[in-house]
């Protein structure tokens, strides 16, 4: 009888070589494959931060496309880690040259073309070629206090400090003030470098409004004149043939000097017909979670109004060009503050004694999301963020030159009766941040969020 024949044994089995991956070259993932049409690395960035902020600036992001609905929030004296993960086409391994990550604060205007890059902090996390297949990971830390602003060719120049602290994110009509982690990576010289963008937010609410006024801002030479400059040719603009360039010079340099003699939370309109005319709020700094509450006094008026009103209004400014956007117009009638739909009828001689008078900030809070640990930043233009003193813009070679701000004004008009004559004065107010609107911090996490402005 035939016996079947014995299994074979371990050591008899043919074994198959192991198949390596293939390597890149020239002629694969690069001429017309992976790394031209799209990039030949996935890459993702986890960060060692859960405290979010919902983004709704997407038209001022770039690329677009890296928006995200919730991003991670930072102080501007933070540090920033966490881990990058690269990941490799399945059954290749594929050179990176160099892996960079860097911290950028941008500036993007509504032209999706004009974007600049003006300060950030990096750090080289691969330093020398590395064949990478399938995932790996690599772990980074950026400290945003070591920011250097950077010229249009990416050179830090010798600047002041104030301009090289990171400014908050700010979400305007006109511009923007981003951030993002940039991770690039540098690949071979017949194919394409990958980078990508993932933003986050900085805000800072750890500096409160001081208890005294800072004071009026004191005009160099150059200033000054450049004020008298646009009064006269505004003067031109509106058609006066009679226009007096000595005198309006005369004029506007008085109204300096004697507004450098009244306290700088105090509106003095000096040319209205009245014994005095002033609003005073008690000082010049403001939380944004709080507002303005002051009292008007008007004395002996010798003409009548038709009504007076207290304006609150932002003024954003890049490069020489301002947009002006009013946030709150209170109407002032003969018995104080009118109502919503309130109207003077009938046109009456002001007279008021201490008359409180207040602007709250509430009505400009964000909208808090129904996540305990996300908040809403409205990016039309009508939220309350604090003063942005100016600094570079980054638009141009002269970083002195081509500067932005984000500024804040208080102004009282008078409209009289008869002619329609305005009679008014405007004081700057400065905007600080004490604390992040309710919803910015996980519960437990950040004690001190709370509050209803940002």
């Amino acid at each position: 009888m035939d016996l079947p024949p014995p299994p074979p044994r371990a050591e008899d089995t043919p074994v198959s070589p192991p198949v390596a991956p293939e390597r890149e070259s020239p002629s694969m993932l690069s001429f017309g494959g992976p790394g031209w049409i799209a990039d030949v690395f996935d890459v993702k960035v986890d960060f060692d931060n859960d405290v979010l902020v919902r983004d709704k600036g997407q038209k001022f992001t770039v690329p677009f496309t890296s928006c995200r609905e919730a991003i991670p929030m930072y102080r501007p004296g933070d540090v920033i880690s966490g881990l990058i993960t690269v990941k490799s086409p399945p059954g290749f391994e594929v050179t990176a040259n160099m892996i960079t990550v860097r911290a950028e604060e941008y500036v993007c205007l509504l032209d999706p073309y004009v974007t600049n890059d003006m300060k950030r902090v990096q750090q080289i996390v691969v330093d020398a070629p590395v064949l990478i297949g399938g995932e790996q990971t690599f772990r980074f830390e950026l400290d945003l206090s070591c920011s250097v602003v950077v010229d249009p060719e990416g050179v830090p120049p010798t600047m002041p400090v104030d301009f090289c602290s990171p400014a908050e994110d700010y979400i305007g009509t006109q511009f923007a003030i981003k951030h993002a982690l940039v991770v690039e990576i540098q690949r071979p010289w017949w194919t394409f470098d990958v980078n990508f963008h993932e933003p986050f937010a900085v805000y800072d609410n750890t500096n409160p409004a001081p208890v005294k006024s800072l004071g009026r801002k004191q005009l160099s030479e150059n200033e000054l004149e450049q004020l008298i400059q646009s009064e006269i040719q505004a003067s031109y603009l509106v058609g006066d043939d009679e226009t007096d360039e000595d005198a309006i010079r005369e004029t506007c340099t008085r109204l300096y000097e004697e507004g450098l003699e009244v306290e700088s939370h105090v509106l003095l309109i000096p040319d209205f017909p009245a014994e005095t005319c002033t609003f005073d709020y008690g000082c010049d700094s403001v939380n944004t979670d709080e507002g303005i509450t002051g009292t008007l006094t008007i004395r002996n008026s010798k003409v009548d109004v038709n009504h007076l009103e207290l304006s609150f209004y932002k003024n954003e400014s890049i490069d020489g060009a301002i947009w002006e956007t009013v946030l709150k117009v209170i109407q002032i009638g003969k018995d104080g503050p009118l109502g919503e739909g309130e109207k003077c009828e009938t046109p009456f001689t002001p007279a008021f004694e201490g008359t409180h008078i207040r602007i709250g900030f509430k009505e400009f809070k964000t909208q808090t999301s129904k996540l305990a640990n996300e908040l809403d930043l409205e990016n039309e233009g009508k939220f309350i963020s604090p003063t942005l003193s100016k600094r570079s813009s980054g638009t141009g070679r002269n970083l002195y030159k081509h500067t932005m701000s984000v500024e804040y004004f208080v102004r009282l008009s008078t409209i009289t009766a008869g002619d329609e004559c305005n009679y008014w004065d405007t004081n700057e107010i400065y905007l600080f941040r004490q604390r992040m609107p309710e919803g910015a911090a996980k519960k437990g996490k950040n004690t001190e969020a709370g509050g209803s402005g940002v």
